[in-house]
């Protein structure tokens, strides 16, 4: 070790002496050099390059050297022959020809891609040619990992628990150590543990020497990265249907930033604030920030807008802003008379149930009752987003709402298919796009195909429970998440949207029939 420290000091004296007359190095750098010795002995370039890559970074922070013109990094000052010193450190174990050339091309065609050297010297996969990151960010990112919090979920991610990795008599594909236990995972159960000598085991009662963890019962096989005589064996491998190593990265990393309590985002709260996580990563901009309310917008905007509603609008409007806080409204043209439904001053006691100018103080179950007394006020287009999960008796509301509307008008309907748990002041359901046409064809509506339409997929799922707003994504992957016609919708859209139709109306015409 000591020997190959010294030929670490001889290659680089500049580096080492910026060192010392800084700062004295981190435990975590001393222990990276001290690992460095055992990857050049192992052959392993993977963990080389990412040693040297931190080393050089620590090197460059401390020291004295510049760019020059075209931003690339200038040797530090008083080394007249980098190439040749570096070339005495003793060469890693050898790499055939064959998989170097590959790698070694591979490198340049997404540094290049990156605009990055082919040749730059020390880069990593993920920290340089994917991610881009800079000098003080791998450093801050480097101090974050010596973090006790972070020390404790990066060690159970790379060595804790057991993993299902076979049913009886399937082959078992395991890097670490295997195990058989009860299928059922009773307590009653012994687990039988077998270290293995290679990476697979048949899980059968012979592979463990013919001990049976519980009599009777069926059998599975786990396994482990568990730590040995204090050396962490992980690895990172390809699992299941996994086609890249990207796949398992992403996957790593959900679980080292959930048990490290960096998601959801803002909170780090696994378990509730469900509400408090679509806004914890807040938005300083006045901009809409929840996903949803872009799906929204574009569905009003996109297939409301067309069919030329109007003049008389109900939305429930801003609380805070009575008679005027209308997000949908001013977006269709014909919608000359905006009418503002508020429900919360009901609730609290402030306000009866009335009419004063513009705005209607009203539930939705005697919305009715108050258009129709002393004249018929009812209107053309009433906007329900985001608050039939909210309704307890969703089918009798939306009976409420049909008789609200005039002959020929529409009920613009969009609740979540998926969300947190959220009290406004209630929460009670979640909408299909099956049983949102259902629920508005029993109040008597007719529901179009192509007044049905779909907001997010999949991955905008996994953002959502993430606690992910609009400014982590651009905008034009958000708006080609939104989903237009029945049979199109994402099986994971967050938001279902359609378009309810009082007869007569010209778009009953196309409606589907009753999904029964």
């Amino acid at each position: 070790m000591k020997q190959f420290v010294a030929l670490i000091a001889a290659a680089f004296p500049p580096v080492l002496v910026a060192v010392r007359s800084v700062a004295p190095l981190s435990e975590s750098l001393r222990a990276e050099i001290g690992a460095l010795s055992d990857a050049v002995e192992r052959g392993d370039v993977h963990a080389v390059d990412h040693i040297f890559s931190l080393l050089s970074t620590e090197a460059k922070k401390r020291s004295s050297s510049s760019t020059d013109a075209e931003g690339h990094n200038v040797i530090f000052k008083g080394d007249p022959k980098p190439q040749a010193q570096a070339a005495s450190v003793k060469s890693p174990a050898p790499v055939s020809l064959q998989s170097r050339t590959q790698k070694q091309a591979v490198k340049a065609n997404l540094r290049k891609a990156n605009g990055k050297q082919p040749d730059t010297p020390g880069a990593c996969v993920l920290d340089d040619v994917i991610f881009s990151m800079t000098p003080d960010s791998k450093l801050e990112l480097y101090k974050e990992l010596e973090d006790s919090t972070m020390q404790e979920a990066l060690t159970w991610v790379r060595t804790g628990g057991w993993w299902h990795c076979a049913v009886y008599g399937e082959l078992c594909t395991c890097h670490g150590s295997a195990r058989m236990v009860s299928s059922d995972y009773s307590a009653e159960s012994t687990p039988v543990d077998l270290t293995l000598q290679g990476n697979n085991i048949k899980c059968e009662l012979s592979a463990f020497n013919n001990i049976d963890p519980k009599p009777g019962a069926p059998k599975v096989c786990e396994c482990s990265h568990p730590m040995k005589d204090g050396v962490d064996s992980f690895h990172l491998h390809k699992r299941l249907t996994s086609k890249s190593y990207l796949q398992e990265v992403w996957i790593f990393l959900l679980r080292l930033l959930g048990r490290a309590k960096l998601l959801p985002a803002g909170t780090g709260d696994r378990l509730y604030s469900g509400m408090q996580n679509w806004a914890a990563r807040h938005n300083p901009w006045n901009m809409p920030h929840i996903l949803e309310r872009v799906w929204v917008q574009q569905y009003v905007q996109k297939v409301v807008a067309p069919t030329q509603p109007g003049p008389r609008c109900l939305e429930w409007g801003d609380p805070n802003n009575p008679g005027k806080g209308f997000n949908y409204a001013f977006m269709i043209p014909g919608c000359t008379q905006p009418i503002d439904m508020q429900y919360e001053p009901i609730a609290r006691h402030q306000k009866t149930y009335s009419v004063e100018g513009n705005i209607v103080y009203s539930d939705v179950n005697n919305l009715p009752m108050l258009l129709t007394a002393g004249g018929d006020w009812r209107v053309n287009l009433i906007f329900a987003t985001q608050v039939f999960e909210h309704l307890y008796n969703p089918e009798y509301a939306s009976k409420m709402l049909f008789e609200s509307l005039l002959p020929g008008g529409t009920l613009v309907f969009t609740a979540p298919q998926q969300a947190q748990f959220h009290k406004i002041p209630g929460d009670y359901f979640r909408y299909t796009k099956e049983g949102c046409v259902h629920l508005l064809q029993n109040a008597g509506f007719c529901v179009p195909p192509w007044g049905v339409a779909g907001g997010g997929d999949f991955i905008f799922d996994i953002a959502r429970d993430a606690g992910l707003q609009v400014q982590d994504f651009p905008n034009e992957e958000i708006k080609g998440a939104f989903q237009k016609g029945y049979d199109l919708v994402s099986d994971s859209a967050i938001t279902i949207h359609a378009m309810g139709f009082k007869p007569p109306h010209w778009a009953c015409n196309s409606a589907m029939a009753p999904i029964r």
